[in-house]
C-alpha cells in the first residue's frame, strides 16, 4: 500500500513541477479581420488592416502604375497565398486554374484551414471578377476577408 501512495505521490509532484516549467507563450499580434485596398488616385493607393471591431489595425500608402492588376499591387506590398497546382499554399501565385488564381491567403489574413476561403469584394459588393483580372479603379475599395463554407 506504502508503494502505491508513493509512486502517486511521486508522479503528481513530478508532473506539476514539470508543467510548472513550461516556456512562457506569447500571444500573437491580432489578426485582422479584414484588409482593404482603396485606390486614392491613378497612381496612390492605401493598404488598410481592421479589426473585428471595424478598428483601424494599420495602414500604408503606396504608388502604384496604371497597367498594374490587383494581384500585383497586392504582392508589392505583402505576401499574397494562391492555391498552387499541388493544393498547397503558394507565395508566387504561379498556377493559375481555369477560372483563375484562387487566393488562400493575403499577409496575415490566412484561409488554410478547411471550409474556409478569402472574400474578395468590390465596393461593399461580391466581386463578378478574379484578383488577377481585376482593373484598378480611382474611388474603388477592394476588401477580403476570410469566410467559411
Amino acid at each position: 500500500m506504502k508503494r502505491i501512495v508513493l509512486g502517486t505521490m511521486l508522479f503528481f509532484g513530478l508532473f506539476f513541477a514539470l508543467w510548472g516549467c513550461q516556456e512562457a507563450t506569447t500571444l500573437p499580434p491580432e489578426t485582422p479581420a479584414y484588409l482593404q485596398l482603396v485606390i486614392v488616385d491613378s497612381t496612390t493607393a492605401r493598404y488598410e488592416e481592421y479589426d473585428s471591431s471595424d478598428e483601424l489595425i494599420s495602414t500604408d500608402t503606396f504608388t502604384y502604375t496604371d497597367d498594374d492588376s490587383l494581384l500585383e499591387v497586392l504582392q508589392t506590398i505583402t505576401t499574397v497565398y494562391c492555391q498552387g497546382s499541388d493544393g498547397n499554399p503558394d507565395d508566387t501565385c504561379s498556377f493559375q486554374g481555369t477560372y483563375g488564381y484562387y487566393v488562400v491567403g493575403i499577409g496575415p489574413l490566412r484561409a488554410f484551414a478547411d471550409n474556409q476561403f478569402i472574400s474578395f469584394y468590390i465596393n461593399g459588393d461580391f466581386a463578378m471578377t478574379g484578383i488577377g483580372d481585376t482593373e484598378l479603379t480611382v474611388g474603388a475599395t477592394y476588401k477580403f476577408s476570410v469566410d467559411t463554407f
